[in-house]
């Protein structure tokens, strides 16, 4: 697969223009969360990659959010997820939205709420990356 390259903007740019831009202080961060919500440590990252396969259909998903909710002494049982965004804004509100649904499932963990959270929007129609199929309930299985 051979890899494009994007500025932050989306428009296509050079190998060496993506390695300056890379290594730019704070170019490729978009957003960071890094907190305890009832009991569990959450950690959602967010950041331009700049570079996307060829052969997709679509805009170029050049931004991750990367997201993590575990029990801060148990390293090994954590949910996990990421999305890709195509744009820094879909990415800004893309982790805002993650970062408030990790809250919500922290809170159902818990016991605070009866219920999970229903996944938002945005997070439906961003991109997912593969993962487990398995429901919340049996991914997060002993918490």
């Amino acid at each position: 697969m051979e890899l494009r390259y994007y500025d932050r903007d989306g428009r296509p740019i050079s190998e060496q223009q993506w390695q300056r831009f890379g290594h730019q202080s704070g170019y490729g961060r978009v957003d960071y969360t890094d907190a305890t919500r009832h009991g569990r440590h959450l950690i959602v990252v967010t950041c331009w990659l700049g570079a996307a396969g060829g052969h997709q259909s679509g805009p170029p998903l050049i931004f991750h959010t990367f997201a993590e909710l575990r029990l801060p002494a148990a390293a090994g049982a954590s949910y996990r997820r990421s999305w890709s965004w195509p744009t820094l804004q879909k990415a800004r509100d893309g982790h805002q939205a993650v970062a408030a649904w990790l809250t919500g499932v922290a809170a159902w963990l818990a016991g605070t709420t009866d219920q999970p959270p229903a996944l938002p929007p945005a997070l439906i129609t961003g991109q997912r990356q593969p993962g487990p199929a398995d429901p919340l309930r049996q991914v997060l299985q002993g918490w």
